[in-house]
């Protein structure tokens, strides 16, 4: 019996009892360790000496300093470490990355947020958006702004003449700021760039309609010219090219209509 014994080891109980003591003691040294780094948090966050000092707003819009500060801040906010720091600590604007448009205010069309972190001051530039055009619903009496990318900014009054562009949207839509006059990026790059065509050519509109989207057609209608008809979907290839060989050909005062829907075809009366 004793023989056999002697092949087998038994395992000590001081070990086990060792081994539970260096589990203990690495638990005790996280937990002091998280303790001290909390404590380290709350001493940055109520330390004085990163509160900010001044807020500086350029602004070139009829918007108060106070709304466009509030709207940058509430969307910084949606951060969970900036709403630990708080806005009123420089690192809330310090770090990380920054919101370059601001929600809820469509007349802006940019913001640059800077924080000088020694200084503890904070500068934020808003550029307001330019007015491209006006457009106005075929069911109300309500007209809008929008700049050159589409982007419906503000309330405006009906236009009339050439010195204004003046979009008839015949969609039925309600529209909203905020909003894009086109609902598709495809749509809204090939109508500016048939319109930049359309200036480069010297062609004057004198307002421009927008049919209802399933079509997916638009039309202009020229000052003393005809009506130009196109499609969202596409742009005439060279369409500049097009446009200076066609007044050369066409005398645009008898001329009804010319067609630039179906791609590599012109249609004309």
């Amino acid at each position: 019996m004793r023989d056999v014994l002697k092949n087998y080891q038994f395992a000590s109980p001081k070990k086990s009892k060792k081994k539970k003591w260096k589990l203990w003691l690495s638990i005790s040294s996280l937990a002091v360790c998280f303790l001290l780094l909390i404590l380290l948090v709350k001493v940055v966050l109520s330390w004085p000496g990163l509160n900010v000092q001044k807020f500086a707003v350029t602004n070139g819009s009829q918007i108060e300093n106070k709304y466009i500060l509030s709207a940058v801040t509430n969307q910084m906010l949606q951060s969970r470490l900036r709403a630990l720091l708080g806005p009123r600590n420089i690192l809330f604007w310090g770090l990380g990355g920054k919101p370059s448009e601001p929600q809820n205010l469509p007349e802006i069309a940019n913001v640059s947020i800077s924080a000088n972190l020694f200084g503890r001051n904070v500068s934020i530039d808003a550029t307001p958006r330019v007015p491209f055009g006006v457009i106005c619903e075929s069911t109300s009496t309500n007209c809008f702004v929008f700049d050159q990318k589409g982007v419906v900014f503000s309330s405006s009054p009906d236009v009339k003449g050439p010195l204004i562009l003046k979009v008839n949207d015949m969609t039925g839509r309600n529209i909203v700021l905020g909003q894009n006059i086109l609902p598709e990026s495809v749509w809204r790059d090939n109508f500016f760039g048939i319109l930049q065509s359309l200036k480069n050519a010297s062609f004057t509109a004198a307002n421009i309609s927008f049919d209802d989207f399933s079509s997916r057609e638009w039309s202009v209608n020229l000052l003393n010219g005809p009506v130009f008809y196109f499609s969202f979907d596409s742009t005439p290839d060279n369409l500049s090219y097009i446009l200076a060989n066609l007044s050369a050909r066409l005398d645009f005062k008898k001329a009804t209509y010319i067609d630039f829907r179906v791609p590599g075809r012109i249609y004309y009366k």
